[in-house]
C-alpha cells in the first residue's frame, strides 16, 4: 500500500507545476491537494499498520496469560488501545468514508478488523484474567496445608 501511495505521489508531482496560466494554477492546486490527500493516506497507514502490530502482540500475551497478569507495560498499551485508540480509529474511519477509492477501502476493511480483534482480546483479558485470580488463589490455598474441605473454603 505503500508503494502504492508513493507512486501516486511521484505521479503527481512529475507533472509540471511551473506554468502560471489559470489552467496551470488549476493543475497546481489539484496536484497539491492530490499530495496532500496521498501524504494523509500514508499517515492513516502508518497509524493502522501500528495499532495492527500492537494489538497482535498483546492478542498472543493475553492469550498466554495463565499464572501472571500482563506486564506493566503491556498493561498500558491494551488500557491505551481500549480507551482511546478505537475512538480514534472510528473518527478516522468517518473521515475515510467521504470517499470512495480502494486505497481507503483497504484502510477501512483493516481499521474494522482491529476493531474486531480490540473487542476479541478485551473479553479474552476478562476471561483469563479470572483464570489467573484463580489459579492464584488455589496456589495459596494449597500451600497453606489446611486440613479440612470447609476450611479450603472459606480462604477462596
Amino acid at each position: 500500500m505503500k508503494k502504492l501511495l508513493l507512486a501516486t505521489a511521484l505521479a503527481v508531482t512529475s507533472l509540471s507545476a511551473f506554468a502560471t496560466t489559470d489552467t496551470a494554477k488549476t493543475q497546481e492546486t489539484q496536484q497539491i491537494k492530490a499530495l496532500e490527500k496521498a501524504e494523509d493516506l500514508m499517515a492513516v497507514a502508518s497509524l493502522v499498520r501500528l495499532t495492527s502490530s500492537q494489538v497482535n502482540i498483546l492478542e498472543k500475551s493475553i492469550n498466554n496469560m495463565t499464572d501472571k497478569l500482563l506486564s506493566p507495560e503491556e498493561n498500558v498499551v491494551f488500557q491505551y488501545l481500549k480507551d482511546n485508540v478505537v475512538d480514534s480509529l472510528a473518527e478516522v474511519k468517518y473521515n475515510l468514508k467521504e470517499s470512495n477509492s480502494k486505497i481507503e477501502a483497504e484502510l477501512i476493511q483493516e481499521i474494522d478488523q482491529i476493531n474486531k480483534k480490540i473487542g476479541s482480546i478485551t473479553g479474552a483479558f476478562e476471561n483469563n484474567k479470572k483464570k489467573v485470580f484463580d489459579n492464584i488463589i488455589n496456589r495459596q490455598v494449597a500451600s497453606m496445608e489446611l486440613e479440612t474441605e470447609k476450611e479450603q473454603e472459606e480462604y477462596r
